[in-house]
C-alpha cells in the first residue's frame, strides 16, 4: 500500500515481523528533514531555480532523513532498534517505498527500501538485507 507523506516527511510505514517473534514490527522510511523555520532561501542553489526564476528548493535542496525500525515489545509498546538493526540510513537518503517480503525464499522477511541520494537522483533500489543486514 502506498502511503502519502506526512508533514514531517515520513513516507512508508509497513509492518513486518523482522525478528520472528510473532509480533509485527514497524519500519518508517523517511524522505526529507523538513523544518519550516530552516528552509533554504529561494534560488539559493542549483536545484532552486526553474527557467531562470528563483524557486523553493527541494527535494534536492533539502537534507534526507534517516529511517526508523521499531521493535514490537508485545505489550502495546515499541522500542527504536534502528541503529542496532542496521537500517538507520546514516547516509540520509530520501526514503520512498519500503516493502517486507521473503525475496530470497529463505523463510525470513527481507526489507526492500527504495531510496534516493540527495543531489544524485536516481540511484538503484536497495534490498536492506543484502547490504545492511537487518539484525534482531
Amino acid at each position: 500500500m502506498n502511503s502519502p507523506a506526512t508533514p514531517d516527511g515520513r513516507r512508508e510505514r509497513p509492518f513486518g515481523d523482522y525478528d520472528g517473534d510473532g509480533y509485527a514490527d514497524l519500519f518508517i522510511s523517511h524522505y526529507v528533514d523538513f523544518h519550516l523555520d530552516d528552509l533554504p532561501a529561494f534560488g539559493s542553489g542549483k536545484s532552486c531555480k526553474y527557467l531562470g526564476l528563483d524557486v523553493q528548493c527541494g527535494p534536492r535542496g533539502l537534507k534526507g532523513s534517516p529511517d526508523s525500525l521499531y521493535h514490537n515489545n508485545g505489550d502495546g509498546t515499541f522500542t527504536d532498534v534502528s541503529k542496532k538493526s542496521g537500517v538507520d540510513d546514516p547516509e540520509r537518503r530520501y526514503g520512498l517505498t519500503a516493502i517486507w517480503s521473503d525475496f530470497d525464499n529463505d523463510g525470513k522477511l527481507d526489507l526492500f527500501v527504495d531510496q534516493r541520494r540527495p543531489g544524485k537522483l536516481p540511484v538503484p533500489r536497495r534490498t536492506v538485507r543484502e547490504d545492511r543486514r537487518c539484525r534482531p
